[in-house]
């Protein structure tokens, strides 16, 4: 009885998360216990057997260790997005709020500032303590300020103009490719 009124509300919390989004036991933990009212080390040990279960059943897989993503059908087959995309995502968005930004040579590559494809993708976050995986190719940096929905746009500006000298910028104009990023981005208009 209790497992099938966990898996059925789980199950439903989980179709209201966006696809590609992490899905932590501690989120699944936090919902649960308000649902039910159980204390919290109870429901963390059902909420475990019950992802694993949901895993086996093929509706989300497992990223890491007390990190899931839901899997996504395709008409191949299902889709499991990578753990760069995974932890991507768990840097810079947390619900609605924007908590993070990419930011450095990925950014820059991204806009056409430099044509060199870093390895690694550096995001700016809130959460910048937060470990990631070996396995990752993910850089955590510490934001200037705490970011925000208002905020972000204009840190990502600030961090590419701030380390442009030291960065292996190629394009010929890259005080335009600046320019048009910021307006298109609703930061600067032009009069």
């Amino acid at each position: 009885m209790a497992t099938t009124y966990y898996k059925r509300h789980m199950t439903e919390y989980l179709d209201t998360l966006p696809q590609e989004a992490p899905i932590t036991t501690d989120m699944v933990t936090a919902y649960m216990t308000e649902r039910t009212g159980e204390p919290e080390d109870k429901v963390r040990k059902t909420v475990n057997v019950n992802l694993a279960r949901l895993e086996r059943e093929g509706l989300v897989s497992r990223i890491t260790r007390g990190v899931y993503c839901k899997r996504i059908k395709t008409p191949f087959g299902d889709y499991v997005p990578s753990k760069d995309m995974i932890y991507g995502r768990w840097l810079v968005l947390d619900g609605d709020r924007v908590i993070g930004y990419e930011t450095g040579l990925s950014l820059m590559n991204q806009i056409g500032l430099v044509s060199q494809m870093p390895r690694k993708k550096w995001i700016a976050t809130n959460n910048y303590t937060l470990p990631v995986p070996k396995d990752v190719d993910i850089e955590i940096q510490k934001p200037r300020t705490a970011v925000t929905n208002e905020n972000y746009k204009y840190l990502q500006i600030l961090d590419m103009i701030d380390s442009i000298t030291e960065a292996p910028v190629d394009a010929a104009a890259p005080e335009e490719i600046i320019r048009e990023k910021t307006e298109s981005a609703g930061l600067l208009d032009r009069k």
